[in-house]
C-alpha cells in the first residue's frame, strides 16, 4: 500500500474586526483596516503626549467591521468541502472576550431556525445570520450530497465537547451526572504516528444538516457561560465541535476500493481577560478567570515553540487545549485561524496581542496530506507472486552463497505480504460495515434508549459508539 504524498502548508490567519458598540462610538478607533492588502494598522499612543506609533501587520485575509457572516465562511469553504476528500481540517477563534469570537462561529438566531416542523433536513435555508459552524455543516453534507450521485457514500459521526476549568466535558451526554464527570484526554498509536482521543467521548451518527444543528443546539444549552464586564453571555469555556467523515468509493479499477477519512473540527476558544484589581471575584469566577488565561498562554507557547526552528520541545501537555489542538497545529491538518479584534481604544493592549499571537501563527507549518485506505487486491497478488517466484528460486539455487540472501528476501517479502493481508482484511470489515450503516434507515429499540437528551422525535441522530 503506497503512502500518500505530504505537502507543506502554512497556517491560514484570517482577522475580523467587530463593529463598535454604543459604549465605543463615543471613543477613539485605533485601527484601520485594508481589506484587499490584508493588513490592519493599529495607532498606539505613548505616554507624556509622545507622537503616537502605527503599528502594521498582515494576514491572508482580514475583514473590516461591514463584512457580513456569509463573506466569511466563503473564504473557508473551500477547506471545509475537502474534508470529503479525506483532508483533516481545523477552524478555531481566537480574541479577547467580546471581540466576537462566538458570533462568528455560531451566529445568531441559531435556535429559532431550529424548529424540526419548519426546517426541511434536505434542503434546508441557511440564515444570513448563521456562523461559520452552521455554514461549514451544511456545506459539508452539501458536498457528500454531490459527490453521492458519482457512485460514493459518505458517512458522518458527530461529537461535541467543552474544556472548562481545563477539564473535558461530553456536551451531548445524556446522563446529567455523567456530564458533570471530566474525560480523559488520551494518546494512541497509529499507524507510524500518534492519535489523541478523548475517552469516553460519545459520537452520534448523523445523516443531514438538521440533526447536526439538533446536536449543536443541545449541546451549547450545556455549555458553561458567564456574564462578564464585556459580554452578558460569554462563553466560560473552549467549544470543539468534531465531525468524522467517511467515504467510500470505487477506484479506477474494479477490484480497488478507497475509504477516506478525515475530520473537521470547529473551535469556539473562550475568550481572553485581563484581571480587573478593583473587582473583587467569586472563588469560581477567579478559578475560571484563571484557567482560561492559562489555557491559551499554553496555546500560545506552542505556537511560539513550533515557529522557533531551535526548538527541542514543544509543550502540548502543558493543558487539555493544546493536546486537543496537537493534529491541528503540528501534524496532518489544515488549519484556519480567526482573529476576533475590537476597533475600540479602550482595548488597543488586547487588540495588539491578538494581532501579535496571529502573527505568530501565520508562521506555523503543518504537513497536509489525503486519509486513504486502498483496498488494492492487484498489489496484493503482486506480492503473492514474488513470494512463489523467490521461493521458486531458492530450491533451485545450487549457490550456497545466494542462500541467505534470497531466504532474507522471502522472509521480508512475506511479512509485508501479512501486513498486506491485515490492512486488507481491516479494510473489508470498513467497508462492510459502511455498507450496513448507509443501508439502516430505521431505527431499533436499542437505538432509541440510546437517543441523545434532545428529544428530536423522527429526526433524532443515533449514537453509534463511545470511545473507550
Amino acid at each position: 500500500m503506497g503512502e500518500a504524498l505530504e505537502a507543506a502548508e502554512r497556517v491560514r490567519v484570517v482577522v475580523r474586526v467587530r463593529p463598535p458598540n454604543d459604549r465605543e462610538l463615543q471613543q477613539k478607533h485605533t485601527l484601520t483596516v485594508d481589506d484587499d492588502a490584508g493588513q490592519v494598522f493599529v495607532c498606539k499612543k505613548k505616554p507624556d503626549n509622545e507622537v503616537d506609533r502605527e503599528l502594521r501587520y498582515a494576514y491572508d485575509r482580514v475583514f473590516n467591521e461591514k463584512a457580513g457572516q456569509g463573506d466569511v465562511f466563503d473564504y473557508l469553504r473551500d477547506g471545509v468541502q475537502q474534508v470529503a476528500q479525506g483532508f483533516n481540517c481545523t477552524i478555531f477563534a481566537y480574541g479577547q472576550t467580546g471581540t466576537g469570537k462566538t458570533h462568528t462561529m455560531l451566529g445568531n438566531d441559531l435556535e429559532h431556525h431550529l424548529d424540526p416542523t419548519t426546517l426541511d433536513p434536505e434542503t434546508p435555508e441557511c440564515c444570513p445570520n448563521w456562523g461559520v459552524i452552521p455554514r461549514a455543516i451544511e456545506s459539508l453534507f452539501e458536498e457528500l450530497r454531490s459527490i453521492s450521485r458519482h457512485g460514493s457514500a459518505g458517512v458522518v459521526h458527530c461529537s461535541y465537547m467543552q474544556i472548562y476549568n481545563n477539564d473535558v466535558y461530553d456536551l451531548l451526554q445524556d446522563n446529567k451526572q455523567r456530564m458533570k464527570d471530566p474525560l480523559a484526554v488520551r494518546e494512541m498509536i497509529k499507524g507510524n504516528g500518534k492519535q489523541i482521543y478523548v475517552s469516553g467521548l460519545s459520537e452520534f451518527r448523523v445523516t443531514n444538516l438538521q440533526e447536526t444543528l439538533q446536536l449543536l443546539k443541545a449541546g451549547n444549552r450545556n455549555r458553561t457561560i458567564r456574564a462578564t464586564a464585556y459580554n452578558e453571555k460569554s462563553s466560560r469555556s473552549h467549544a470543539l465541535l468534531q465531525l468524522s467523515i467517511e467515504v467510500e468509493s470505487r477506484g479506477l479499477e474494479s477490484a480497488t476500493t478507497i475509504i477516506r477519512r478525515a475530520k473537521l473540527n470547529l473551535v469556539d476558544l473562550a475568550g481572553s481577560e485581563k484581571w480587573d484589581k478593583d473587582v473583587v471575584l467569586g472563588s469560581d469566577r477567579s478559578k475560571e478567570l484563571t484557567s482560561i488565561n492559562q489555557s491559551l498562554s499554553a496555546l500560545g507557547n506552542v505556537i511560539s515553540a513550533l515557529v522557533n526552528p531551535k526548538r527541542t520541545h514543544i509543550p502540548y501537555r502543558d493543558s487539555k487545549l493544546t493536546r486537543l489542538l496537537q493534529d491541528s497545529l503540528g501534524g496532518n491538518t489544515r488549519t484556519v485561524v480567526i482573529a476576533t479584534i475590537s476597533p475600540s481604544e479602550s482595548s488597543v493592549d488586547e487588540t495588539i496581542s491578538t494581532l501579535q499571537f496571529a502573527e505568530r501563527a501565520k508562521c506555523v507549518t503543518v504537513r497536509v496530506k489525503v486519509n486513504e485506505l486502498v483496498d488494492d487486491a492487484i498489489l496484493l497478488a503482486q506480492a503473492q507472486r514474488e513470494i512463489s517466484r523467490l521461493k521458486l528460486l531458492l530450491k533451485q539455487s545450487g549457490s550456497h552463497q545466494q542462500v541467505p540472501a534470497l531466504e532474507e528476501q522471502v522472509a521480508r517479502l512475506t511479512k509485508e505480504n501479512a501486513a498486506l493481508v491485515g490492512e486488507n482484511q481491516k479494510l473489508c470489515h470498513t467497508v462492510s460495515s459502511l455498507r450496513k450503516a448507509s443501508a439502516m434507515h430505521t431505527t431499533t429499540a436499542e437505538e432509541k434508549e440510546a437517543t441523545p437528551t434532545t428529544k428530536l422525535k423522527s429526526t433524532a441522530p443515533r449514537i453509534e459508539n463511545v470511545r473507550d
